[in-house]
This record gives structure tokens, C-alpha cells and sequence, in this order.
């Protein structure tokens, strides 16, 4: 099946938001009492920091305005137009017999050029060295996670032997009962396992077994043996995708003619997007695309709040640049006169 061109979340109709006044009315707010009340000749006395702060909150106030316009009903319409006209765009693409046969081809040639690498990277020393650590390392892998299964089921599944022993420690049936320990010697140790909650208690007791404290040191050996195992897998797995990349590269001729085919058959899908007949039908939705961005934009100008901070993100924006500028002319050699 051919793949269309997808824009995830391009097409989807913008959920209604709350009004302006509730959104980022309490924004606007804040930023207008610190922005609108200085001129631009106070600006000017401000220092560059202070400038570049208060124009970041300028900014996301009226990001925040145009985002809350997508729910403005005229938007929600251009939004229906929009998902009937990417419906025209994705059957024409999908019909388009040019391009049809272009997408075939790129797939089959894809495939073909995966296959031939994998089977012939087989014969390369290189290749061969890197799959057999390859091998090696996905069993190690595989079987410490077997082990690190058992020991964690051993360790904390309550029918387990472990648990069974402490179920019948004396200690703890007098603590979950609410009692003192009755065999335990040291008075500060009777102190904490009263007053200490009952599944920490429990996990003491448990860890007192010699079996079970071996298990639990030999668990975090595993857990940190597997991460240092799954590296070097994926160090192998990166280098054996080098050699095949080489191949593709001319270290192979076969895998080098499978490459050419591929690349031959991308000039011919990129051919076939921008002949007349498609390349306008891409146009018109991008420009549709482009105009539901705008609409949304002049809507929330209409708004006299967000006017007035655009008005000020350009004030800002101006005396920063007019800085830069300033400091690019001060730091240029000065020539001397002749």
C-alpha cells in the first residue's frame, strides 16, 4: 500500500477554546500595566536583559491570543473546508498514476537494496565480527532478564518461600498483631521495628535471611550487568550498520547497483511530486493551510488588548535590533585619517 503524506494533528478541527477574556485576559492584563504604561523613551532607559524579559512576555501573550482564536466559529468553518481539501489532496495522491508508480518503485527498490545489503554483509570479516557479538550479547541479554524475572518473583511475590518464612517469623506475627517482638534481643532494634511501618519491617526481616539477602545483591548485579550488556548491543548493532552503509557506498558492487536503483527511483518520486498537475493541487493546500494560520492571527487582533501588544512586541524587537546594531558599528576597527 502507498504511504501518503501525512501532517500529524494538520487537519484536525481546533476543539472550542473559552473566550479571549477568560484565556488570557488575566495575561494580557499583567503585561499591558508593565508594558503600555512606559514609552518608548522610558524603554530606551531600560537595560537589554530587562528588554529581551518583558518581550518574551509580549510574545507568549499573544501566542496565547492566536491560539485561543482557533476556537472562533470562522475558524472552525476554515478548519471544514481544509479537511475536504486534504481528502482531494490525499485521492489524487494516492490515484495520481505517475506518481503511483513512482512510490511502487521507491518501495521495491528499498526493499531490495535491505536484502541485498543483509545478505551480502554476511561474507564481510567486518560485518560477520560485529553479528556474532551481535549474537552473544542479545542471549546475555535475554537470559539475565529471565533471571532477573525469577529472582524479583522470589523476592516479591507473596506466595514465595522467602515470604512464607517471614509469614511464620514469630517477630513478625506479634507486630502485625500490634505486639512487641518477642525475639529480639536489641533494645534500639525492638525500638525501630515498633515504630517503623509494617512493610518496612517486613523487608527487614526478609533481607535477615542470608538466601534472600544473597538474591537481592545478586539481583543489582544482574540489573547492572544487563544495562552494560545492552550497550555493547547497541554499540555492535551501530558499527554492523556502518559496514552496510560502506557497502551501499561502493565497498560492494551489488549492494552499490541496489543503492543507485534506490536513489534513481527518489529522483523519480521527487520528478513526479512537482509536475504541474500535483504540484498545484500541494500549492493550493498549503496555501489553504497558510490562510487558516492568518485568519486565525487577524482575528485575535481584533481584540484593541492584542493590538496594543503587538504594537509593543514590535516596539521591543526594534530598540533590540537598533542595539545590535549599535554595538556591530562600535566594534569595528576604526580606520585612521590620512
Amino acid at each position: 500500500m502507498m504511504k501518503l503524506e501525512t501532517k500529524k494533528g494538520a487537519f484536525q478541527p481546533a476543539r472550542r477554546t473559552k473566550p479571549f477574556s477568560t484565556i488570557v485576559a488575566s495575561t494580557l492584563t499583567c503585561v499591558l500595566l508593565v508594558s503600555l504604561g512606559l514609552g518608548d523613551a522610558n524603554a530606551q532607559e531600560k537595560s537589554t536583559e530587562a528588554i529581551q524579559k518583558e518581550l518574551k512576555e509580549v510574545q507568549q501573550s499573544v501566542l496565547a491570543a492566536e491560539q485561543a482564536a482557533q476556537g472562533d466559529p470562522r475558524v472552525l468553518a476554515k478548519h471544514k473546508e481544509l479537511r475536504e481539501g486534504f481528502a482531494e489532496y490525499a485521492r489524487f495522491q494516492k490515484d495520481f498514476p505517475p506518481l503511483a508508480s513512482a512510490y511502487e518503485e521507491m518501495y521495491a527498490a528499498k526493499d531490495h537494496l535491505h536484502n541485498i545489503t543483509r545478505e551480502r554483509a554476511k561474507t564481510f570479516p567486518a560485518a560477520m565480527e560485529q553479528q556474532a557479538i551481535i549474537d552473544a550479547t542479545d542471549d546475555r541479554v535475554r537470559a539475565l532478564r529471565w533471571e532477573i524475572v525469577i529472582a524479583r518473583m522470589q523476592l516479591l511475590h507473596p506466595d514465595a518461600p522467602f515470604h512464607r518464612m517471614v509469614d511464620d517469623d514469630l517477630n513478625y506475627i506479634a507486630l502485625a498483631a500490634g505486639k512487641e517482638p518477642p525475639n529480639v534481643e536489641s533494645p534500639e532494634v525492638k525500638a525501630w521495628m515498633m515504630k517503623s511501618p509494617l512493610p518496612e519491617v517486613r523487608h527487614a526481616i526478609m533481607m535477615a535471611i542470608p538466601e534472600a539477602k544473597d538474591l537481592s545483591v545478586q539481583l543489582k548485579s544482574w540489573s547492572n550487568e544487563i544495562a552494560q550488556v545492552e550497550t555493547d548491543l547497541i554499540q555492535a548493532k551501530t558499527k554492523l550498520s556502518q559496514v552496510r552503509q560502506n557497502m551501499q557506498n561502493g565497498d560492494d558492487p551489488v549492494a552499490l547497483a541496489a543503492k543507485r536503483r534506490l536513489d534513481a527511483s527518489l529522483d523519480e518520486v521527487s520528478r513526479a511530486r512537482n509536475l504541474p498537475e500535483f504540484k498545484g493541487l500541494r500549492d493550493e493546500k498549503r496555501a489553504r493551510e497558510k490562510g487558516l494560520k492568518q485568519l486565525a492571527v487577524e482575528i485575535s487582533r481584533e481584540d484593541p488588548e492584542v493590538l496594543a501588544l503587538v504594537e509593543r512586541r514590535d516596539a521591543l524587537q526594534k530598540i533590540l535590533r537598533d542595539r545590535a546594531l549599535e554595538m556591530s558599528r562600535r566594534s569595528r576597527p576604526q580606520i585612521p585619517p590620512k
